[in-house]
């Protein structure tokens, strides 16, 4: 049985697993960003320039520049936040087997995937904004 319940609601025990495990990835790539983002600019060009290097000597992209390193990465990190949150939220929705968004009267968006593509999106908006204060 796949189910559970608590106080008279029925609960998908698998999406409360799921739910669980990437809210604490989603978390641990938002402390691993702070990490990162807390390195001093000589740390952070020096893993770069190793980076562009390796390239370089791959002779994928011979003119690949520090900066597009960079940017790159940042780019890398806030879309796997966006997925982990993605994620976290849907299952989080699944929880409840009574009632999802979908079923709800009144919406600001048409589906779950777009109310789950509008939060994570602003979760990452949010985080990055906050990231970039500190």
């Amino acid at each position: 049985m796949n189910t559970l319940n608590i106080d008279e609601r029925e609960i998908d025990k698998k999406a409360l697993v799921l739910s669980l495990i990437f809210w604490g990835l989603a978390i641990a790539w938002m402390i691993f960003i702070f990490y990162m983002s807390s390195e001093s600019g000589a740390e952070s060009s020096k893993r770069s320039l190793k980076i562009v290097e390796y390239i370089e000597s791959l002779g994928i992209f011979p003119f690949m520049t520090e900066t597009v390193i960079r940017k790159a990465a940042h780019v890398t990190e806030y879309a796997i936040l966006t997925i982990l949150s993605f994620n976290s939220i849907k299952y989080t929705n699944l929880i409840s087997l009574q009632t999802s968004y979908s079923q709800t009267p009144v919406k600001i968006v048409k589906s779950d995937n777009e109310m789950y593509i509008v939060i994570s999106f602003w979760i990452s908006a949010v985080y990055s904004s906050i990231d970039e204060y500190h």
